[in-house]
């Protein structure tokens, strides 16, 4: 609790082996990540303000990651705020802004193969440069199992779902956008990509 964690390189926290760590109305600024879990692990995080030059979060197949009242976000251009493959993901009341990438492919702030529930948070100024026309998803993707509600999105592009792409059966609800551009198709949200 009330913890100020700066310079922190590879990462602020590195979990390994099935443990579960609660931080809470914390500064961290961190050279690279905030966390990296690889396996069973648990990290959570509240009221608290992340700031990176490589990924906030990176997440294993096998962990679990909660957010609540934290803002994320990306210094340096061409990074991703969220590298997320976690077995259940939770973010509640959060901000993200500034996650960028150079690839042809999406943000990739939330890859959610199970479970993912993002709530009452809001994604500006996120962006993929579209280096070439498959650029997509400039704050983030829909994919199984994730839900997207009452979000608020902002200021996000690229080359197809300037703010969102789907790529499976997802579902977006109460979901604002406002200002969100696309260099090909799909300004707010695209079905998919070539």
């Amino acid at each position: 609790n009330k913890c100020i964690i700066s310079e922190g390189y590879p990462s602020a926290f590195n979990l390994h082996g099935g443990y579960t760590i609660e931080v809470n109305d914390c500064n961290i600024v961190t050279n690279d990540t905030l966390c990296e879990t690889r396996g069973g692990d648990n990290f959570l995080i509240k009221n608290s303000f992340v700031s990176c030059n490589g990924y906030s979060v990176f997440c294993n197949d096998n962990d679990n990651f909660y957010a609540e009242n934290t803002t994320l976000k990306s210094n340096t251009p061409n990074k991703i705020v969220f590298y997320n493959r976690c077995k259940s993901q939770t973010l509640k009341n959060c901000n993200i802004y500034y996650s960028t990438t150079s690839t042809s492919s999406d943000n990739l702030p939330f890859f959610g193969n199970t479970k993912t529930l993002i709530e009452n948070c809001k994604f500006y100024n996120n962006y993929v440069q579209p280096k070439d026309e498959e650029a997509h998803g400039g704050a983030g993707c829909v994919r199984d199992g994730v839900v997207y509600e009452n979000c608020i999105f902002v200021n996000n592009s690229a080359a197809q779902g300037g703010a969102l792409t789907y790529h499976a059966s997802g579902l977006i609800k109460n979901c604002t956008f406002i200002n969100n551009t696309a260099t090909e198709y799909g300004g707010a949200l695209s079905t998919g990509y070539e």
